[in-house]
């Protein structure tokens, strides 16, 4: 099953895409869902030794390029169609 239509049977979250494209509108149930996932994913991570790091949620080409994050998240970020001034929207 298509985990955009469970999710949104399961009332987790919707996608409205006037809202934009690829964003996730996180429902109560949904949003309990993914912070008690990240919140493990955190913790996990803490006691393996290492630290985080955190990005905005838009990151702009010239940003991303000096991070030297550019093509790593171009692989997995939903990103604007703008020729000029290009963003990654950071999931």
């Amino acid at each position: 099953m298509d985990h955009r239509a469970l999710g949104q049977q399961l009332d987790l979250f919707s996608i409205k895409e006037e809202i934009g494209i690829g964003l996730i509108l996180w429902h109560p149930k949904g949003a309990l869902v993914r912070r008690i996932i990240r919140d493990f994913w955190e913790e996990e991570h803490l006691n393996s030794g290492y630290q985080l790091v955190l990005l905005h949620m838009l990151l702009g080409e010239n940003s991303g390029k000096l991070l030297d994050i550019w093509n790593t998240m171009l692989r997995t970020c939903t990103s604007s169609r703008r020729k000029e001034n290009p963003m990654l929207l950071n999931p």
